[in-house]
């Protein structure tokens, strides 16, 4: 649940993050019942949006998460 955290690379509350992370897995359990986590971590891992931020330093995984709709999970 760190990737958007890890990807901006500056001081942030990372309690409003984990409240995003949080609800694109409610959304994906929505529709995907007994999952493991590593499934899970996939399914999200997948949607991602990759290297569109700039100026993160090595070792960032340039990751943002994507939160489709409910139906499209």
């Amino acid at each position: 649940m760190n990737l958007i955290i890890k990807s901006i690379n500056r001081p942030i509350d990372t309690a409003i993050f984990n409240s995003f992370h949080a609800g694109v897995v409610a959304l994906y359990l929505q529709n995907h019942e007994n999952v493991s986590s590593y499934d899970i971590t996939s399914a999200i891992l997948n949607k991602t949006t990759r290297d569109v931020l700039k100026d993160q330093g090595s070792g960032s995984p340039n990751l943002l998460l994507f939160s489709p709709s409910a139906v499209q999970l």
